[in-house]
């Protein structure tokens, strides 16, 4: 009899990696070649997505060949095979039963209980650590007095919490023991107060977002609970959060942004179809940045800008057909599908970071952009259920 492939070991070992260190990625190639090995992909039969996933890979390879940095730009391909990996683990891994997927969820709860008390422990004691041997880079330092726990910039750090505080919510609204419960809610808790003091605006947006997006879906008085919460928020706000909320609405706090979506509509002038490779965004900026940009950045901070100016009109347009097929799969989705599984958490996750990418470029990082793709991969699983409870789905 054929051994069952589980691969829960792997996953977990990634997601209790991942905010400290690129090696979590090693869990995703161990879970890949468990899979291949075991054959576990037998029967699988190619749809809308997985051609869109392989036509985007391919010209993502063509626009790293052509490429003035070919070298750079390959290396960063093979940095992004990460993500259709991560994608295929979540399918293969959600098809095996809630089991798999609890094991997840609490290695979730725990690596953001440990980045969330790092985050307050800098920022209550302004402790500065820094550990960088080989694959193991833990920079805990303050970033214009923002905080920035295991991740090393407030916005990636932001992110982070957008991508896992769902599933946490998850894991504390249909846990059984009390003691997750209470584990959930603190870790909770103290994500949201870490998201808080990162002052990264797209973070904020980003959980805005998702409140909506669950009170829409599931249950119209977290309406009430959000309203609440904006109404209140000026009372316990600080100078410095007042100000950063302001900011919203002043064309000044974007005047770099702004300076690097204009720069990157000239880029993309220059080599429309295939663009000028993966992770050249850095290495172009100095020559077509503005007299006015005072500042090196190193990547468009618009996930859309920068995959149109690295891998150009080609690039861009497979992977906004991936998320409107995701998108319209999610439209004809079983109501009760969405009601009873943790398929809405999965929407809020991905939806968060995708609303945070038009003002940031989170996608890029290998550690943040896997995990991304790895839920977008969950979604793509629900989608196929015509029932939560029979689990009628296939690869």
């Amino acid at each position: 009899m054929k051994k069952e492939t589980d691969i829960s070991g792997q996953v977990k070992f990634y997601f209790y990696l991942i905010p400290f260190t690129s090696i979590a990625l090693a869990g995703m190639v161990a879970a890949f070649y468990r899979m291949v090995r075991d054959k576990a992909f037998g029967g699988f039969k190619p749809k809308a997505a997985d051609i869109l996933i392989m036509l985007m890979t391919l010209s993502f390879l063509i626009s790293s060949l052509l490429s003035k940095y070919r070298g750079e730009s390959l290396g960063s391909f093979a940095i992004f095979l990460f993500y259709p990996l991560s994608f295929y683990a979540a399918r293969f891994l959600l098809a095996k039963g809630r089991g798999a997927e609890s094991k997840v969820f609490y290695a979730l709860t725990v690596a953001c209980f440990i980045v969330s008390a790092a985050g307050l422990l800098q920022y209550f004691t302004g402790a500065d650590i820094i550990v960088q041997k080989k694959f193991i880079n833990i920079n805990i330092t303050k970033v214009n007095n923002e905080i920035t726990s295991t991740l090393g910039h407030p916005n990636h750090l932001a992110a982070y919490l957008l991508t896992v505080l769902p599933f946490i919510l998850y894991r504390f609204l249909n846990g059984n023991k009390r003691g997750d419960r209470l584990f959930s809610i603190v870790t909770i808790l103290a994500g949201i107060l870490c998201l808080i003091l990162t002052f990264a605006r797209g973070g904020w947006i980003g959980i805005v977002f998702s409140f909506f997006l669950y009170a829409y879906i599931i249950d119209k008085k977290f309406f009430l609970i959000l309203l609440l919460i904006l109404i209140g928020f000026p009372l316990i706000s600080t100078n410095t959060l007042i100000s950063k909320i302001e900011s919203f609405t002043s064309p000044d706090s974007y005047g770099q942004r702004v300076f690097a979506w204009q720069a990157s509509v000239d880029m993309i002038k220059d080599k429309p179809i295939f663009g000028h490779g993966l992770h050249t965004f850095y290495r172009l900026y100095p020559e077509y940045k503005g007299p006015n940009a005072s500042e090196l950045l190193s990547h468009a901070h618009n996930i859309f800008l920068d995959i149109w100016v690295e891998c150009g009109t080609a690039g861009i347009l497979f992977f906004i057909l991936i998320i409107v097929n995701i998108i319209y799969r999610v439209l004809k989705t079983e109501r009760r599908v969405l009601k009873q599984s943790p398929m809405i958490f999965y929407l809020c996750s991905c939806g968060a970071i995708l609303l945070q990418a038009f003002i940031d470029t989170i996608l890029d990082n290998a550690q943040l952009g896997s995990m991304w793709w790895f839920f977008l991969g969950g979604i793509y699983y629900y989608t196929q259920l015509k029932d939560y409870e029979g689990r009628e789905a296939s690869l």
